[in-house]
């Protein structure tokens, strides 16, 4: 816990991760229902919404979003409010808490999947680069083996820090594996020199991509630093807006990845 009380963690709460409140949404037939908006009132008022991913859950955490002891549930689809509404009592303890809620809707097959590959390109980076160009084939074969009736895109944020020979490259969302193979064949290892990199000019052109609002929506994080101490809360915030958008971001801590780079991934 020790680096946790440096200054280039302000900015970012400390989330007791265990405490989880995981609202699980399904349709009549019992099956889960993805892209459904799950609203949390508080006693006090306070509202927070968020829409299902594809296992039909949205994911709170009482201390990070100020819970409370109770909130009632309700939850909409396809903007109508489904006839329901349920009281839920929050439990003190660290544990994780799963509520399941059973609407009248059916739900509709997915159709589309949007995949950012935010990727480090500093020096340090050299294997885990050249490691995702021979292996972008595989995984995205994979994910269409798996589903042969999704449309799959990919969008590229390779970035490095501010003195670098660039901050940032973004190659924008393309369903054409050949033309996004040789974004990230054109991308070479270099640059860094200082631990810190420019994580939050990376997550910021992320989460500004253009998403389809239809489409189940994850960023690949590959990296081994943290952004600088000054850019953490900017860094935070995008994850926030990420959170916001149903995004999911899926971090990979590289080789030689330190326990500040850990925790703020």
């Amino acid at each position: 816990d020790s680096f946790l009380e440096n200054e280039e963690f302000d900015g970012v709460p400390r989330v007791d991760t265990r405490r989880v409140l995981t609202i699980q949404v399904e349709d009549r037939a019992g099956r889960p229902l993805p892209f459904a908006n799950v609203r949390l009132t508080c006693g006090d008022g306070n509202q927070l919404t968020l829409a299902t991913t594809a296992d039909g859950t949205a994911v709170f955490f009482p201390e990070l979003d100020r819970l409370g002891a109770r909130v009632a549930v309700s939850v909409d689809y396809r903007s109508r409010r489904e006839p329901m509404s349920r009281s839920v009592v929050i439990g003190r303890t660290s544990r994780a808490q799963i509520e399941t809620v059973r609407t009248e809707s059916l739900a509709s097959p997915i159709r589309n999947f949007d995949l950012a590959l935010v990727v480090d390109t500093t020096g340090s980076m050299s294997d885990e680069l050249e490691y995702l160009k021979v292996e972008l084939d595989s995984i995205l074969g994979g994910l269409r083996e798996e589903h042969p009736n999704v449309d799959i895109r990919v969008a590229l944020v390779a970035y490095r820090d501010t003195t670098d020979e660039y901050i940032t490259r973004t190659f924008s969302f393309d369903g054409d594996v050949s033309t996004m193979r040789g974004h990230l064949s054109r991308q070479r290892a270099s640059g860094g020199g200082d631990y810190p990199e420019a994580v939050e000019q990376a997550m910021a052109r992320a989460v500004a991509l253009d998403w389809r609002e239809n489409a189940v929506r994850s960023i690949l994080f590959v990296a081994d630093a943290p952004p600088h101490a000054e850019d953490v809360a900017t860094t935070w915030r995008s994850a926030e807006v990420a959170r916001a958008k149903r995004i999911q971001i899926v971090p990979v801590g590289a080789s030689g990845v330190g326990p500040e780079a850990e925790y703020m991934m």
